[in-house]
């Protein structure tokens, strides 16, 4: 029998020490990478938000329904929006590789689709290569 593992929220806690010497002087011990609010989402969540959203095409409401319901805790659709344009800012340098890489190729294979956006007709231009995105 194949089945899936129980899926539950792991908590890290963080501890961080602050020391006051006789001068005065706090020090704070160095807070994790990837760390930047008391609490908060830790990347496997926010994968699963925008590969959901990216990747499988769920609208935001349908997506935070079910990652509260899988995670058993409430994750908004704010916070799954701010997840996938964070990745999404964090895109722009391989975005840009590929840029170049097309711009130097060879040959280019080039394709232009029709779509319907607001209701009037619009186009979607793509280029590739083997290598880039084939």
């Amino acid at each position: 029998m194949f089945d899936l593992p129980q899926i539950v929220l792991r908590v890290i806690e963080h501890r961080l020490e602050h020391r006051a010497c006789r001068c005065g002087q706090v020090t704070m011990a160095q807070v994790p990478a990837g760390v930047g609010a008391p609490t908060q989402y830790g990347p496997g969540v926010r994968a699963l938000g925008t590969y959901l959203l990216a990747g499988q095409y769920l609208p935001l409401a349908r997506t935070a329904e079910l990652l509260t319901e899988l995670v058993g805790a409430p994750i908004s659709a704010g916070s799954l929006a701010c997840w996938y344009t964070g990745a999404a800012d964090a895109l722009d340098s391989f975005d840009q590789v590929v840029r170049d890489g097309l711009a130097r190729a060879p040959v280019l294979g080039a394709d232009e689709t029709g779509i319907r956006l607001d209701g009037a007709l619009a186009w979607v231009h793509a280029a590739r290569t083997e290598d880039l995105t084939g």
